[in-house]
């Protein structure tokens, strides 16, 4: 695959680009030498405001696991939001790991994590929303990477920086332009041949 003209854009593209976690080629995803599933939670697997999981959610995680992947939700929510929504979620699926404060693209307390556990960086994907969060981070770890649209447009929570909002925004015209993220067919979420050759 070509490299990206803008430098700095390299960082921030995504393996997979897809509408939601619903458009994943789970299979494909498996026979890529993927083993752990590093999830984002707000306006990935449910919009920012939502405290616990729902179907879509379930169902995802659900399929997951049966192809045998391991679950990570790491996000950048407090513990209380995110130990709340995972322990509704441990009541019917077998989710073991989640860590919350992340700070996200910070590396450090996901590597230190990743670092304790079995799994090789170039056996996970990172699944989120955001170009400076979750693809950024993955980047900077040689992980797989998939983003996703966000389920809700959160410009008006403000809790959310809106120069961020407005960059994230930048950066999905800027990659487009470089038929980086059109390039992908939504409707299989397979991984390409990108092996984050970063300059």
């Amino acid at each position: 695959m070509k490299k990206i003209n803008t430098f700095w854009l390299n960082y921030l593209r995504p393996n997979i680009f897809v509408r939601d976690v619903s458009e994943i080629n789970l299979h494909a995803l498996k026979m890529s030498g993927t083993k752990l599933i590093v999830c984002d939670l707000d306006n990935t697997l449910v919009p920012y405001f939502s405290m616990y999981p729902n179907k879509f959610v379930f169902d995802f995680i659900n399929n997951a696991k049966e192809e045998g992947f391991e679950i990570l939700i790491a996000s950048n929510n407090t513990k209380k939001r995110v130990s709340t929504f995972v322990k509704k979620l441990q009541e019917t699926t077998d989710v073991k790991h989640f860590l919350w404060s992340c700070k996200k693209p910070i590396a450090l307390k996901i590597r230190k994590w990743i670092k304790n556990s079995p799994y090789k960086f170039d056996e996970i994907v990172f699944i989120g929303d955001q170009f400076l969060t979750d693809i950024l981070l993955a980047n900077w770890l040689k992980a797989k990477s998939i983003l996703v649209f966000p389920l809700i447009d959160s410009t008006n929570n403000s809790d959310v920086n809106f120069f961020f909002k407005l960059m994230e925004k930048f950066i999905y015209k800027k990659l487009s332009q470089e038929n980086i993220l059109n390039e992908f067919d939504v409707s299989l979420g397979e991984f390409n041949d990108y092996e984050n050759e970063l300059l």
